[in-house]
């Protein structure tokens, strides 16, 4: 399934497809575990991680689940840098800082 909103793929999706592809099960569990802590990080008060930091995680893991499953999708970083921060301004109620410093 992928998120319409983004083309990114949800992380149940990610899993889903490790279980799918057992022989590349391992490399797709690690990046969807990153992309996971990345956005966990990002979306924070006091973000821990930079825009970038959080959309480079989220891109990679996105890439190796299209190369796995066969599945297609833009891997636009732009859009996925827009989502990110639309979500943050409407969990926080204010713009994401896009040049936070990492902790």
């Amino acid at each position: 399934m992928i998120n319409v909103e983004t083309t990114l793929p949800i992380l149940g999706s990610m899993r889903a497809a490790a279980l799918d592809h057992r022989d590349r099960a391992e490399p797709l569990l690690l990046k969807a575990a990153e992309m996971e802590e990345a956005l966990e990080r990002y979306f924070l008060p006091d973000q821990e991680i930079t825009l970038d930091e959080a959309v480079s995680a989220c891109v990679t893991a996105a890439t190796l689940w299209a190369d796995v499953t066969g599945n297609r999708w833009s891997a636009d970083r732009a859009a996925v840098a827009e989502y990110l921060t639309h979500k943050y301004q409407f969990i926080f109620g204010q713009p994401a800082e896009l040049n936070a410093p990492a902790h």
